[in-house]
């Protein structure tokens, strides 16, 4: 795959303080009766390593608001000025931000090793805790809590590979993360087509833009539609509602 680097189940180790993060920590909002509305665990999520990436601020299963890029990559100083937005426009204090949850073990190697930078300098500029969540395993627990059999999920890796990895679940699961059945997985589209023609696939959880690439083949679309849920493009919330109990 020239021109792209992708990792699956490698551990990023990548820390250090971010300059950028200062210029929104002494944020501090005027009115009082709001600050005791937002008072409560919240949780800053950053998926970074798919397409633009997204950010997600939430309170438990609750989101507040949310951001999805628009490059391929997202910049570390876009992303950090999307966060004081965020913020901003939510009357919360960095101060407030009690947990980071940042994807991890799939997609773009520059994209996660941004969001893991901003996760660690944050995490020094407020003393928040880190979590890391593999985002193929939250898009898995989207499936319906009585659902029991084999789920698939997908994600666009660059601009003609899809990632994608296979989950079983059984009715006495929670909806929290689970094991999967095999380790991901990077096919051309036309291989993943086959895949999911000749899988026994209970439930297909897919990205928005690899819905949209086979939407145009209308009879494989209309064969799969029925048990295909599109997850959209804000994975940071997907990964936070894993996450969160």
């Amino acid at each position: 795959m020239p021109g792209h680097e992708y990792f699956i189940n490698s551990a990023i180790f990548f820390t250090g303080s971010n300059r950028h993060s200062g210029d929104s920590q002494n944020y501090l909002p005027r009115n009082l009766k709001k600050i005791m509305k937002n008072r409560g665990h919240i949780i800053l999520s950053i998926e970074l390593a798919i397409e633009g990436g997204s950010l997600s601020l939430s309170r438990g299963k609750q989101e507040i608001d949310f951001w999805v890029g628009t490059r391929e990559v997202s910049k570390a100083e876009d992303v950090l000025e999307q966060i004081a937005i965020l913020l901003k426009k939510n009357t919360i204090s960095i101060k407030q931000i009690e947990t980071i949850i940042v994807s991890n073990n799939f997609g773009s190697l520059t994209g996660a090793k941004i969001g893991q930078a901003i996760a660690q300098g944050l995490k020094k500029a407020i003393n928040c805790k880190i979590v890391r969540v593999p985002i193929l395993q939250a898009l898995a627990a989207l499936t319906n809590a009585d659902f029991e059999g084999e789920i698939l999920t997908a994600l666009p890796l660059g601009r003609n590979n899809i990632g994608w990895q296979t989950f079983r679940k059984n009715k006495l699961q929670s909806m929290q993360l689970f094991k999967p059945s095999i380790e991901p997985q990077i096919s051309t589209a036309e291989a993943f087509t086959k895949t999911v023609d000749f899988g026994n696939y209970g439930h297909i959880i897919l990205h928005d833009s690899i819905s949209r690439i086979f939407s145009v083949n209308r009879s494989f679309y209309s064969t799969m539609s029925q048990k295909t849920l599109i997850a959209g493009r804000n994975l940071a919330f997907i990964i936070a509602k894993a996450h969160t109990p």
